[in-house]
C-alpha cells in the first residue's frame, strides 16, 4: 500500500447494550451522549486516501 497519498483514520466504537456502531472517518463524532452506557471497545484502520479500501458497515455511527 502506498503512504505517499496520506491516510484517512477510519473508527469505530462498542457501547453497553448496543454493540458495534458502524465506521466513522477524520473527526467526525463515534459512540454515544446522554445515555449513561459505559464504552467496552474502540476499533481504528488507517486507510491509504489513494484507494484503499474502507472498512464496510451500516447503520449509525452516533446515537
Amino acid at each position: 500500500m502506498n503512504w505517499s497519498g496520506g491516510c484517512r483514520v477510519r473508527y469505530r466504537v462498542c457501547f453497553q447494550g448496543y454493540g458495534w456502531l458502524n465506521w466513522a472517518c477524520d473527526g467526525e463524532s463515534a459512540g454515544s451522549q446522554d445515555y449513561g452506557k459505559a464504552i467496552l471497545g474502540i476499533q481504528i484502520v488507517l486507510v491509504a486516501k489513494d484507494g484503499g479500501a474502507a472498512p464496510s458497515g451500516s447503520g449509525d455511527i452516533f446515537k
